[in-house]
């Protein structure tokens, strides 16, 4: 009494091809590995469409979108950073990008790489300790700058290349270059 229906399209790619159950067995042992790489990830990960409404997100997204909306979210997700513009021409693009939560800044790195025609992969790295150690070296050579301006001596601090970094208004008056050649960072030589 049972009727078992089976429609096959000739023309389709893969028509007819068997697969053994080992190999089966492997696709999803990998397929189950990469999702879990995915989802145990830090950095944020998205689909979006060519409207930027998000497709698909990774755990930590989710859970990111979550304690933005204090709660459970739903379809469509929200979007939490702006996107790198893609440049004509290019797969790839990146930037660096703020998310903003409950008064805290939350910096990011946003690379964004072109699936094909409609879809696009966004992948946004935590970039937190790099912001920090961007402003405490701008601070360092704001103090110095501050601490060598007073000196009576003329310093000049050269990096490893020999290029001119740093140097006060005392080597200006000791050596009488003049300021524009300074600040042009010239070398040692």
């Amino acid at each position: 009494g049972l009727v078992r229906i089976t429609l096959n399209d000739p023309q389709a790619d893969g028509a007819g091809i068997v697969v053994d159950s080992m190999s089966q067995q492997a696709m999803e042992e990998e397929l189950d590995l990469l999702r879990r790489a995915l989802d145990e990830t830090p950095m944020l990960v998205w689909r979006q469409d060519r409207e930027h409404g998000i497709t698909w997100a990774n755990a930590a997204y989710l859970r990111r979108a979550e304690a933005q909306a204090d709660g459970a979210v739903t379809w469509p997700l929200p979007r939490l950073l702006e996107p790198p513009q893609p440049v004509p021409g290019a797969s790839t693009s990146t930037r660096r990008a703020a998310l903003h939560d409950n008064g805290n800044v939350h910096w990011y790195d946003c690379h964004s790489h072109q699936i094909d025609a409609d879809q696009m992969m966004m992948f946004a790295l935590p970039a937190d300790a790099a912001i920090r150690a961007e402003r405490s070296l701008r601070e360092f050579v704001q103090t110095l700058t501050k601490t060598f301006a007073d000196l009576p001596t003329g310093l000049a601090i050269f990096d490893r290349q020999r290029h001119l970094q740093l140097f006060n208004p005392a080597l200006i008056d000791l050596t009488g270059l003049p300021t524009g050649f300074l600040t042009a960072r010239p070398t040692l030589f």
